[in-house]
């Protein structure tokens, strides 16, 4: 998504690209924060539309709001004006314990830094969201293993359960 090149901060764009009802929809989104007397607008009035099947790459200069409207979008923060919309779904009105079932099955985020638990092995990072879905054992089992296993490269997955998150093997 193109940015406003001026103000470095994520602009009105509008993507259409099938007549598909969209997935997603960001309608007029604006998201303000208040610092001291000053107004910092991250995103202004950003309008995307994203279906099924679609790939979407937000790209931007360092703190022109890509990652604050992502927070958006997996309703981790609330817009300041606009809306969005998830399935037909306004992000805005659904109830906290909604809000968390909908970033635990339907978002997926992948972090710049790990964030993985220090005290947890690999293997039970990528575990503990299935143990939060209350996945059954063997398929989390099976999951985690297929999701481990597509490291071809270096089979990291043997001295998974042996080294600690963030600690590498010597």
């Amino acid at each position: 998504m193109p940015t406003n090149q001026t103000s470095g901060q994520v602009s009105n764009q509008t993507v259409h690209q099938n007549r598909e009802q969209p997935l997603i929809q960001a309608q007029n989104v604006s998201r303000q924060y208040r610092l001291g007397e000053a107004i910092i607008s991250a995103v202004n009035d950003v309008s995307l539309e994203i279906r099924a099947g679609e790939f979407v790459a937000l790209l931007g200069s360092s703190g022109s709001g890509k990652s604050t409207f992502l927070n958006l979008l997996a309703g981790l923060d609330r817009p300041t004006s606009g809306a969005i919309h998830v399935r037909g779904r306004n992000l805005a009105a659904i109830d906290s314990m909604e809000l968390a079932r909908y970033r635990r099955d339907t978002v997926g985020m992948v972090f710049q830094s790990f964030n993985l638990l220090p005290r947890m092995t690999l293997e039970e990072n990528v575990e503990l969201p299935l143990r939060l879905a209350e996945v059954d054992r063997g398929e989390r089992e099976g999951r985690v293993a297929a999701a481990t296993g597509q490291q071809s490269c270096y089979n990291w997955r043997d001295g998974l359960h042996r080294w600690p998150a963030g600690r590498a093997a010597a």
